[in-house]
Formats: C-alpha cells, structure tokens, sequence
C-alpha cells in the first residue's frame, strides 16, 4: 500500500533524521559519541529507585537499568518496554501480519495528536461516531478538516448509515473530500459506553477496505470490558486482529490500568506509518 497517499502535506515534507539513522552505532562497545549531546550518567541526581505494588512486591532499578531510564533513548520508547508491548500484542491481539511496529507516546491522545497531524491536511475529511470523545474533536477542529458523524447505538456504528454515507458521498457532501480516515473508540465508547459487537466491526473494516480508508482504533478500555455484564460477552477481536489490509492504527493506554499520570500510552500499526 502507498501510505504517502494518506499523508498530510506537513508530513510529505519530513525526511528522516540523519543523526538518529546512526542510534543502532552508538551501542557499539566503546564508542565515544560526540554527536548526542548525551549528559554523563554520574551526573544524574537521582541513582536509586524502589517500587511497591499492591500485592506488597518491591521492585528495585538497578543503577545500571535506571542510568538507561534517564538517558536518551530509541526515538520509538526504551527497548525493554517496547519489547514487552510486542509480545502483549502479539499475545493479545495476534496481528495477521508480521510488519507492525509500536511507538510509545506521552498517553495515548498525545499519539491521536500525532496521527491527526501526520495524516490531516486543511481541507480533508474525517468519519466520527455521533456522538464521539470530546478530546478528539478539540484536537481535529484546528487541523480545519471537515468532520461527518456517523449515528451509533449500543451496538455500535450503523452499518447502514455509514454505507449510505460512504456510497453516496459526493451528493450528500458535494463540497467535502472523499473521507481518508475513520476514527473510533470500538469498546466503552466514550461518551456513549457502546462496545461494538463483531458483526458491526467486521462490517466497519470491510467499508474502510473498499472505500480505502485508514482506521484509527482508540481503544483505552479494552482490558476494562466485564465481559459477565456485557450484552456481548463473546470475546470481541479488535480491528487490529482483523486487519488483514494494514489499514489500522491501534492506540493504547496505560492511564486506565495502571495509573493516569504516568501518560504513557502506544499506538500500534504498520511499520511504513
């Protein structure tokens, strides 16, 4: 697939960074780099750290692991979590392709942030569930693209709506470009609290297919589904899993699991985006 199709204009004019091209060089064994403007790790103010879970476990760093925390690190997140990621999401969500790759972010909308900007340009157009997080809009609304909502019930989208939409787009929409991307939160939807069951998100990734689109999957909730309350208690497949056109972007949180302020989060998705 040609993703610079789906590029903003902003994003078309990035080129790769000529220093971080070198970063794999730096762990060569006594290699001295100028180039980092790295701090000296004894110069850290902080050398210990210790932790306590709930369960009364206490977890020590290392000096060696926490001079790795504070300095620089890969562009993508600290190598020991980004290999935890891959094998949560490998275990999880079992990708039917092997070119993916994971990004760490400041939490997950600082990565939705990232999306928008990279993908968006002024002028462009985005489907959105009806009604949809409030965070999004605030961040889609200064990109000046033109936003349709698609009705949703606790269901999900309505398969209906959004075909009739997507089919007759240029009469119902004369003035706005063919849509690029779909976004949606498919499980706890926020503000509604719908989780889509798997007929609605087959049915979804089938028109973004056809209609070639992007899907970014805002998903925060997925390890707080109570699966014994749900009105869908079969296991649900994310849009991830069913991504056989690597179509979608998959963005995750540790703010609702772990702890909000930390913001970490990950967005998940073809290597090329």
């Amino acid at each position: 697939m040609d993703y610079k199709l789906f590029l903003s204009s902003k994003a078309l004019l990035r080129k790769p960074s000529p220093i971080r091209a070198l970063g794999p060089l730096l762990k060569t064994p006594g290699l001295i780099s100028l180039g980092g403007g790295q701090p000296a790790p004894n110069l850290f103010p902080i050398t210990e750290m210790t932790f306590t879970i709930d369960s009364g476990e206490t977890i020590k760093l290392t000096p060696t692991r926490l001079k790795e925390a504070l300095q620089y690190s890969n562009s993508y997140g600290l190598d020991d979590l980004l290999t935890l990621l891959k094998e949560h999401q490998n275990r999880v969500h079992q990708p039917s392709y092997h070119d993916w790759n994971i990004l760490i972010t400041t939490g997950s909308q600082d990565a939705l942030s990232n999306a928008f900007n990279t993908l968006l340009s002024e002028g462009d157009t985005v489907l959105v569930e009806d009604p949809t997080y409030s965070g999004a809009l605030a961040q889609l609304g200064p990109l000046g693209v033109n936003i349709v909502g698609i009705p949703i019930n606790p269901e999900g989208i309505l398969i209906d709506q959004m075909e009739n939409i997507l089919d007759n787009f240029s009469t119902l929409y004369p003035n706005y470009k063919k849509p690029k991307l779909l976004y949606t939160i498919p499980t706890g939807q926020n503000p509604s609290g719908s989780t889509a069951s798997m007929v609605v998100r087959r049915a979804v990734y089938q028109l973004v297919c056809k209609h070639n689109m992007l899907l970014l999957e805002d998903d925060p909730y997925w390890n707080l589904r109570l699966t014994s309350l749900n009105a869908h208690p079969e296991p649900l497949l994310s849009y991830f899993t069913l991504d056989t056109e690597k179509r979608v972007l998959r963005f995750d949180s540790f703010s609702k699991v772990i702890s909000a302020g930390i913001r970490i989060g990950w967005v998940t998705g073809p290597a090329p985006l």
